[in-house]
C-alpha cells in the first residue's frame, strides 16, 4: 500500500506542475504580396485584410490592389487612408513592407500607437472648432494652434514612433505631450538615407519592435535604435488615460545619440501598428508580420469590421505638409485584443485535457501495480 501511495503522489506532483506550465509557443509569420490578388480589390478584401483594416478620411480615399509595370501587383493607397493592425501587442513583434512613392513626406510606418478611436478627442480652433481625432493621416495641429515648445513641430498621427521615407533621407518621428497646442507635438531626427536608397523607388522598412527597444532597418541597412524607458507614464487632461513612456532615446546604427525626447505619446500599454498616406500616393507591397502566438490559437483570427470611414467634406486644399482639415470618421471599430489577450481564454480546454489525461495515467499506474502484487501473492 506504500508504494502505491507513493506512486500517487508522485503523479499528483507531476499533474500540479504540468497544469502551471507556460503553454508553448509558434511563431505566427504572416506575409503577403499583391500579385494573386484581383485588380480593384480593396485592402480589406485581400489576404492582408487577415491582419490588418484599412479606415479613410474621404470617399476618394482608398487602397486598392493595381497591377505594377513588372506583371505584378500592388496595394496603390491614396487620399487620406490607414492601414492599422486588427491585434494589439504586447509582445515582441517584426513588421516589415515594401514602399514606393515619390512623396518626400506625409507618408509613413507606425508603431507602438494607441488606436485613434480610443485616443483623446481635442477642440481643435483651426479646424471650424471640431473635436479632433487623431488618425494617423490627421495632422496633430500643433504649431497651429500656438505650440512654441522647443524642438517640436506639427506632423501626421497623434501617438506612437513613425518611420517617413523622404528625398536622401530618413525621418524618424516621436509623437510628444505638450501642455500647449492641442498637447500632441512631434520630435522629427533626420538620418541619411543608407546608400543606393532612391526616392521612387523600392523601399524596404524593417521594424523590430522589442518591447522597451524599437530598431529601424532600410533596405536591410541598420538604420536607428529608440530606447525606451519608464512605462506607464499619464498626462494631465488626457481623457481616456493611456500609459506611455516618458523617455525615448535616439540613437544611430553605430550607436551614437542623436537626441532625447522627454514626455513621449509612445504607448507603453500595447503596439499598435499602421501604415498611412496623408494625401499623398503610395503603393505598398510585401507586407511581413511576425509574432509569437500559443499553439492552440495560431490559426485564430478576430472578426473585425470592414467598412471604411466616410466623410463629411473633403479637405480645402491638397498641399502634402500643410494642416489642412480632414473629416472625421463617421465609422466605429470596436476594441480590439492584444496578442496575449486573444490567447488567454483558448487555454482552459488545454488545461482541462492535461488534467483529465493525468487522471488517466494515475489511474492506470495504481491499477497496475495492484495487479502486480496480487499476481505476486497467487505465485
Amino acid at each position: 500500500m506504500k508504494r502505491i501511495v507513493t506512486i500517487f503522489t508522485i503523479a499528483c506532483v507531476l499533474l500540479s506542475m504540468s497544469i502551471f506550465l507556460p503553454v508553448s509557443a509558434a511563431t505566427v509569420d504572416f506575409s503577403v504580396n499583391f500579385d494573386e490578388e484581383p485588380d480593384g480589390a480593396t485592402a480589406n478584401e485581400t489576404l492582408l485584410g487577415d491582419e490588418f483594416i484599412m479606415s479613410t478620411g474621404t470617399p476618394a480615399s482608398s487602397a486598392t490592389v493595381e497591377p505594377d509595370e513588372n506583371g505584378g501587383s500592388l496595394l496603390a493607397m491614396t487620399g487620406y487612408t490607414d492601414i492599422k493592425s486588427i491585434m494589439f501587442f504586447d509582445t515582441a513583434y517584426t513588421f516589415q513592407v515594401d514602399f514606393i512613392t515619390n512623396a518626400k513626406d506625409n507618408t509613413g510606418v507606425f508603431v507602438k500607437s494607441v488606436e485613434p478611436e480610443e485616443f483623446i478627442l481635442v477642440e481643435n480652433p483651426k479646424n471650424a472648432n471640431t473635436l479632433q481625432t487623431f488618425n494617423f493621416y490627421e495632422w496633430d495641429w500643433y504649431k497651429e494652434n500656438g505650440g512654441t515648445a522647443e524642438g517640436c513641430s506639427s506632423s501626421i498621427g497623434g501617438s506612437g514612433i513613425f518611420v517617413m521615407p523622404g528625398d536622401g533621407i530618413i525621418r524618424i518621428g516621436i509623437k510628444t505631450y505638450q501642455p500647449d497646442g492641442l498637447t500632441v507635438a512631434t520630435r522629427i531626427f533626420e538620418l541619411p538615407a543608407p546608400e543606393g536608397y532612391q526616392l521612387g523607388e523600392r523601399c524596404t522598412i524593417q521594424i523590430k519592435d522589442d518591447i522597451t527597444t524599437v530598431s529601424v532597418s532600410i533596405n536591410d541597412t541598420p538604420l536607428a535604435v529608440i530606447e525606451l524607458s519608464e512605462p506607464g507614464t499619464e498626462y494631465d487632461g488626457d481623457d481616456p488615460v493611456y500609459g506611455f513612456y516618458k523617455t525615448a532615446v535616439v540613437k544611430d546604427a553605430a550607436g551614437t545619440e542623436l537626441g532625447t525626447v522627454e514626455n513621449t505619446r509612445v504607448c507603453s500599454e500595447y503596439s499598435l501598428i499602421a501604415i498611412t498616406t496623408r494625401n499623398q500616393e503610395l503603393s505598398i507591397d510585401n507586407v511581413v508580420l511576425q509574432y509569437e502566438e500559443d499553439e492552440s490559437n495560431a490559426t485564430e483570427a478576430p472578426s473585425e469590421p470592414t467598412g471604411e470611414g466616410d466623410a463629411t467634406e473633403a479637405p480645402t486644399t491638397s498641399g502634402s505638409g500643410a494642416a489642412t482639415p480632414t473629416p472625421a470618421r463617421t465609422s466605429s471599430s470596436t476594441a480590439r485584443p492584444s496578442a496575449s489577450e486573444n490567447n488567454e481564454d483558448s487555454n482552459t480546454p488545454i488545461i482541462i485535457a492535461a488534467v483529465v489525461a493525468a487522471v488517466v495515467v494515475v489511474a492506470g499506474i495504481i491499477i497496475a501495480v495492484v495487479v502486480a502484487k496480487k499476481k505476486k501473492k497467487s505465485s
